[in-house]
C-alpha cells in the first residue's frame, strides 16, 4: 500500500524542467547580431566623422593655424590655438559652409564674395585660450592681463580693432576648428587691413606680466 502511493504522488507531481537548448542558441545569436549591429553603426559613425574631418578645408585649417604657450616653470599659466582667416583659408571655408547649408550658387558666390572683401579690409583670427583660472584670461576686457598686438618680420606692430568673446557660437566653431576643447575661452580678434604690412609671416602676440606667448602664421 505504501508503495503504491508513493507512486502515485511522484506520478501526480510536476514533470522536472527540461533545459531548451535551442531556445538558448536563439538568444545567443541575437545578442551577437545586436553587437555586431552596434559595432557596425559605431565603425560607420565614425568613418562619417572622419570624412567631415578631411578635405581642403581642413587642410586650410591646418596651414593657417598655429599654437603659443605660457609656461612658469612646470605650471601652464596659458595655453592658445589660433587660426588666421586668410583669403585662401576664407575661400576654403565658404566651399564648405557653402556645402554643409546646400546654398545655391548665388548664394555660395555671394557668401565667397563677402568673405574675400573681409580679407582685405581686415586681418581677423579665431583664438581659443584655456589658462586654470579663467578669469586670468579675459581678452576683451580693459582688466585683462594680457596686451594683444599684431607684428610683422620688420618689427611692425597693429592694435586690434575689436576683441570679443564668440563661445555663443562654440557648437559651430568646434565643427569649423578641431583643436577646440570645451576647457578653452574663445574669441575673434581684428586688426585693420595694412597692404604693407607682413610678406611672408605675421606673428600674433599676447603678453603682459604672466609671460608672452607668440602664434606665427603663414601670411598668404
Amino acid at each position: 500500500m505504501r508503495r503504491g502511493m508513493a507512486h502515485n504522488r511522484i506520478s501526480k507531481g510536476r514533470p522536472p524542467r527540461v533545459a531548451r537548448p535551442g531556445l538558448a542558441l536563439l538568444l545567443g545569436l541575437v545578442a551577437v547580431l545586436l553587437v555586431v549591429s552596434a559595432c557596425s553603426g559605431i565603425k560607420t559613425s565614425y568613418q562619417n566623422y572622419r570624412r567631415t574631418r578631411q578635405g581642403d578645408y581642413f587642410e586650410a585649417v591646418k596651414r593657417y593655424s598655429a599654437y603659443g604657450s605660457v609656461y612658469r616653470g612646470f605650471e601652464t599659466v596659458l595655453l592658445a590655438h589660433g587660426t588666421y582667416k586668410s583669403t585662401a583659408f576664407r575661400e576654403a571655408y565658404a566651399t564648405k559652409y557653402a556645402a554643409d547649408h546646400q546654398l545655391s550658387d548665388a548664394d555660395r558666390r555671394h557668401l565667397l564674395e563677402e568673405e574675400t572683401a573681409a580679407a582685405q579690409k581686415e586681418f581677423e583670427f579665431i583664438l581659443a585660450v584655456y589658462a586654470p583660472e579663467k578669469d586670468t584670461i579675459l581678452l576683451h576686457s580693459p582688466r585683462s592681463l594680457w596686451t594683444i598686438y599684431l607684428e610683422d618680420d620688420a618689427g611692425r606692430r597693429l592694435a586690434p580693432n575689436d576683441v570679443r568673446g564668440v563661445d555663443r557660437e562654440r557648437m559651430r566653431l568646434e565643427e569649423y576648428f578641431p583643436y577646440i576643447t570645451p576647457w578653452q575661452e574663445l574669441y575673434r580678434v581684428r586688426f585693420p587691413a595694412d597692404p604693407a604690412f607682413g610678406r611672408n609671416r605675421i606673428h600674433l602676440v599676447l603678453t603682459g606680466v604672466l609671460g608672452t606667448a607668440s602664434l606665427t602664421f603663414p601670411l598668404r
